[in-house]
């Protein structure tokens, strides 16, 4: 088996079967790659390796973990890098940490090895203080070596990924149907962007179904409308793939990396559209006239450096 890291001094024979087996699994890969590439294009959707294109500076993402698969006997050609692609990108030049669920590897489900990947990407970003980038689109653990297998409990929610004394950015895209994992993902970001038409819940329609008897549509059960009225757990919805990188992108520039820089600075922009009003002309003398505070903020602010976050939430509240 090809775990995620291994730590040993090769030697001898074990060398040259460890390099046989990494031929072998490396034009799977590639094979792997170009078939879920072209299923995915007639699909309208994007792979898991093109959205992180889409996140990361040109030429700037090295993958780590990319020779792992499934621990069960059998699977080995059928989960390349068992389902969870990450590794080191750049960021408008600065340095973080991807990972991102591929859901043509049975439906981006999580596995034993998938969940030790991900709890390295989580402990990596920790330790260096990077920055997080999840690209998620998943169905929830898979068995056999997921739900109810061994010590699954601990492997779950990596200490990292609770800890309350994080340092450094995490945020989310949901870009698919996303159950389980995806979810305790979201609600531990500093943002989330989901795409319109997608879901997110703890467990999918199917299994609330078997519980409960209770028939939903995934957007129902967890699609961005009702995340936007009800639980609150996200703060952008966007219309497409494309948008919600950027959305992603854009919220990054306003961050530090971690606790112990400050936010980058940049140049204001002449010519604002709003430079030649005055507040005093947005903010009537009469207390009890209405005025608008969207006038008043593009005012106040640098020109189009206004994200407008959680515009659905709240709606009294900019």
């Amino acid at each position: 088996m090809v775990y995620f890291f291994e730590l040993y001094i090769p030697t001898g024979q074990y060398l040259i079967k460890r390099r046989q087996q990494w031929k072998v699994i490396r034009k799977l890969l590639e094979r792997k790659k170009e078939s879920s590439e072209t299923t995915r294009a007639k699909q309208g959707s994007y792979s898991a390796r093109e959205r992180i294109d889409l996140l990361a500076d040109q030429g700037s993402f090295l993958e780590l973990g990319a020779l792992a698969h499934s621990p069960v006997p059998g699977m080995e050609e059928r989960t390349p890098a068992d389902g969870l692609i990450g590794g080191v990108i750049r960021v408008d030049g600065r340095e973080a940490v991807v990972q991102a669920m591929d859901v043509s590897v049975l439906s981006g489900t999580e596995g034993e090895v998938h969940l030790r990947k991900s709890e390295f990407f989580h402990s990596y970003a920790k330790k260096r203080r990077l920055p997080l980038f999840n690209l998620c689109e998943g169905g929830g653990l898979r068995m056999p070596d997921g739900m109810g297998s061994d010590g699954i409990s601990d492997k779950l929610f990596p200490s990292s990924l609770l800890d309350h004394g994080r340092e450094s950015p995490i945020m989310t895209a949901i870009l698919g149907e996303s159950y389980g994992g995806p979810t305790w993902m979201a609600v531990k970001s500093d943002f989330v962007t989901q795409v319109r038409g997608t879901s997110m819940a703890v467990a999918g329609p199917r299994m609330l179904e078997i519980a409960n008897g209770e028939e939903l549509s995934p957007e129902e059960l967890g699609g961005p409308e009702m995340h936007a009225a009800y639980t609150g757990q996200i703060d952008h919805i966007a219309e497409d793939e494309e948008e919600a990188i950027e959305a992603l992108r854009r919220f990054f520039s306003y961050m530090p990396s971690s606790a112990d820089e400050t936010p980058l600075q940049k140049p204001v922009t002449n010519g604002d559209s709003m430079e030649n009003s005055n507040v005093e002309d947005i903010v009537p003398s009469n207390l009890r006239r209405a005025y608008d505070m969207k006038l008043l903020i593009l005012r106040l602010i640098d020109n189009d450096s206004f994200m407008n976050f959680r515009a659905f939430y709240q709606v009294l509240k900019l």
